[in-house]
């Protein structure tokens, strides 16, 4: 054991000595191969016009903001205490942020906890922000996770501890200032509750409930005094999808367990995962798609990060990710129900998908025709051949659809360090929230 290190330690040695001979007087340490900035968690403004991203640098975690062609920092966090940003949001006026600060974005019921490693005596905890853009003061909105804004940006609506909490959101000068409600359960149900997703209206809320050996999808109208249960059964039903006009919701139903005694040791089922749509207000659905049996008939979420299921713009279809022929694609149905059509047909991975800002097409990165890179394409929801929208010897990845068709995303290399950058008519612009160091060595990596 102690030879291998040696070894290893020697190796690690070289490199550093060799890189920096190549560097010319610059050293190439590991601390400084690790000095980049690192974007993460790309996401437009409701109005696609502006984009919100985080910027890990040097373990400091912090907000970036492109709007109106400038780039800004939101936060300026300097410390690396291990808590990290996400589901990063604007206001639909634009005037706030709202986000998730914090370790694990795992539930308490899936073993999510706060890290803690500075060894405050008071241990940090998950917490839900709202940041003024114009003062750039911050309201604490409540302790949990995965927070999502209503479409007004009036309402917040979040995870704790297993249940569904909901507070408001008001501003009487602009967003300079902002009066937080207080955070109440608007229901209350048995199972611990997931997955919230507002309405396009944003008075009514989607969510899925795990009771162990099942799951179930529910609705609740705020304010009313019932929730509904949206097709319910024995399944594990969950990841609800709002159809654009807010009549629908769809949603991915896999087979229950067959021990429903002690589901842990359930075996994999051969039963295949299915697509429901169902009525929003009375909950009266039925299946509209069923994988077939073999290869892809076992679900699982592939999509890294973000919405599993994307309903067209004119909520005529319903895209989701199938691993049918062995290679995850995306794949395209009538929301009425029928057969799925493969949209990128091929040998190669799709990953991240988004839909463009019109809800006409889909933005998706794979590995089409570069194996070991990911690059950009785009699809129409009714089909057609997909176009290449990135390429180069970096990849790019996180796509995201603005208003006026063009494309922003996450561009990288082995020597280029990520950053957000703008595809705009052909021309590319990087947007950097926070440069480099000048000790970076991007030059010196082989």
């Amino acid at each position: 054991m102690l030879a291998r290190f040696a070894l290893a330690l020697g190796a690690v040695a070289a490199l550093c000595s060799t890189a920096a001979g190549a560097a010319g007087t610059r050293a190439f340490t590991v601390d400084a191969a690790l000095s980049a900035p690192y974007p993460d968690l790309l996401t437009a403004s409701p109005d696609h016009r502006a984009l919100l991203w985080t910027v890990h640098a040097r373990g400091a975690r912090n907000l970036a903001l492109w709007k109106d062609g400038t780039v800004r920092l939101v936060t300026h966090e300097t410390a690396d205490d291990g808590q990290d940003l996400s589901d990063p949001q604007l206001l639909a006026d634009g005037t706030a942020v709202l986000y998730a600060r914090g370790g694990s974005n795992q539930s308490d019921t899936e073993g999510g906890t706060n890290p803690n490693p500075l060894g405050l005596a008071e241990p940090p905890s998950r917490r839900i922000v709202l940041t003024s853009l114009a003062s750039g003061t911050s309201y604490e909105v409540g302790e949990g996770i995965h927070p999502v804004l209503s479409p007004k940006g009036d309402r917040v609506a979040w995870e704790a501890h297993g249940s569904a909490m909901v507070a408001t959101l008001a501003t009487t000068d602009g967003g300079a200032t902002w009066t937080v409600g207080k955070p109440a359960p608007p229901f209350t149900v048995r199972g611990a509750v997931s997955e919230l997703t507002w309405s396009p209206d944003g008075t009514r809320l989607a969510f899925t409930i795990d009771r162990g050996d099942h799951a179930w999808v529910g609705a609740y109208t705020l304010g009313a005094p019932n929730v509904v249960y949206v097709a319910p059964g024995f399944e594990q039903d969950g990841m609800p999808a709002w159809s654009p006009d807010g009549t629908k919701i769809a949603f991915v139903r896999r087979p229950g367990p067959a021990y429903r005694d002690d589901p842990a040791y359930d075996p994999p089922s051969s039963a295949p995962w299915s697509l429901v749509v169902a009525d929003a207000r009375s909950g009266a659905g039925h299946v509209v798609w069923t994988a077939d049996r073999g290869t892809g008939h076992t679900y699982a979420s592939y999509s890294l990060g973000g919405p599993s299921l994307w309903w067209s713009g004119d909520g005529q279809r319903i895209a989701f990710l199938w691993e049918k022929t062995g290679w995850i694609h995306l794949d395209a149905i009538d929301a009425r129900g029928g057969a799925a059509r493969d949209l990128t047909p091929g040998r190669f991975e799709v990953e991240q998908v988004a839909p463009t800002a019109d809800g006409r097409a889909l933005l998706y990165t794979s590995n089409q025709g570069d194996l070991d890179r990911r690059h950009v394409w785009r699809v129409g929801f009714a089909g057609g051949v997909p176009a290449r929208v990135t390429g180069g010897d970096d990849s790019q990845w996180t796509p995201v659809g603005l208003a006026d068709g063009s494309v922003a995303y996450v561009n990288g290399g082995w020597a280029a360090p990520p950053q957000v950058t703008h595809l705009d008519g052909g021309a590319t612009h990087a947007l950097v929230a926070a440069p480099a160091p000048r000790e970076y060595p991007g030059d010196a990596f082989v």
